[in-house]
């Protein structure tokens, strides 16, 4: 179900309280699908996130489901299409109701995705890829840029860098954002999941150029300028770094491999494959 287009009919909106248990508060909106039968026997209830008005039908994306350990229900998340929500977002604002049982925020059904890389040029929109991947599977998400680079622009030293890499790849679960070459293989062979951004150059150049004096979580810093030594550094990225990147996938291509020719094609994958 998570990942599908539903209708979801309020009977308890927005400000108003539990009919039975006028202590509850509702800050969302709340409702039943009709026509979908819960393990209660009831039709199916949901959690309506992202609208902050009261209404009485809302069509949305499914894209988490609320367990409860010690109840027969589920109840579903609903919300805009364009939007998303962390797992620890959720979690909070269905708390009000949540709180009285032992719940799991439940975001994907394929649990396969633990140990992810997320390469490709500057500017192609990796890493903000990279942070919606996060916020929709709860992974932690570590950017090789912040581990390598200091505030005063200087570098920590490769034995440093590995050594953190390294811990990181120790880990069950993450996401990994980042190029970096000489460690591609180190991550490939601990990975399950590798996504690459194969985008034309203008538009990298495009991306590199618009985010120019905005502060990023995955610099330490903020450019200034698109200099002349980062800009082809974008341009030769195709000839220069895409045939070993392609060799290493083809040496693990039991990898799971997922490559993005667009933006498009990035943000198709958000909604409909991992949701």
């Amino acid at each position: 179900m998570i990942g599908d287009i539903v209708t979801v009919t309020v009977d308890r909106p927005l400000g108003s309280r539990h009919p039975k248990h006028k202590d509850m508060y509702y800050p969302v909106n709340y409702g039943y699908i009709e026509g979908i039968i819960a393990p209660d026997g009831e039709e199916q209830d949901a959690y309506i996130l992202g609208v902050n008005v009261p209404v009485e039908k809302f069509t949305g994306r499914v894209i988490a489901v609320i367990h409860r350990d010690d109840d027969v229900e589920e109840k579903w998340v609903v919300c805009p299409d364009e939007l998303s929500f962390s797992r620890e977002e959720i979690a909070e604002m269905v708390d009000f109701q949540e709180r009285y049982f032992r719940s799991e925020v439940i975001m994907r059904q394929d649990e396969g995705l633990r140990r992810i890389i997320v390469i490709g040029s500057s500017g192609s929109g990796k890493s903000t890829f990279a942070r919606r991947l996060r916020d929709m599977t709860g992974l932690p998400l570590y950017y090789l840029d912040m581990i390598r680079h200091k505030p005063d622009r200087t570098t920590i030293s490769s034995e440093e860098f590995d050594k953190r890499l390294g811990d990181i790849l120790s880990e069950d679960r993450w996401i990994i954002d980042g190029n970096y070459q000489r460690t591609l293989e180190a991550r490939l062979k601990k990975c399950d999941t590798v996504f690459l951004f194969d985008i034309p150059v203008e538009v990298c150049l495009a991306g590199a150029k618009a985010r120019v004096g905005t502060k990023r979580e995955d610099m330490p810093w903020t450019e200034t300028e698109l200099d002349e030594e980062f800009r082809q550094w974008i341009v030769d990225f195709p000839k220069k770094q895409l045939p070993e990147i392609y060799g290493l996938l083809e040496k693990y291509k039991d990898k799971n491999i997922v490559v993005f020719k667009s933006r498009e094609e990035a943000e198709a994958y958000l909604k409909g494959e991992l949701l």
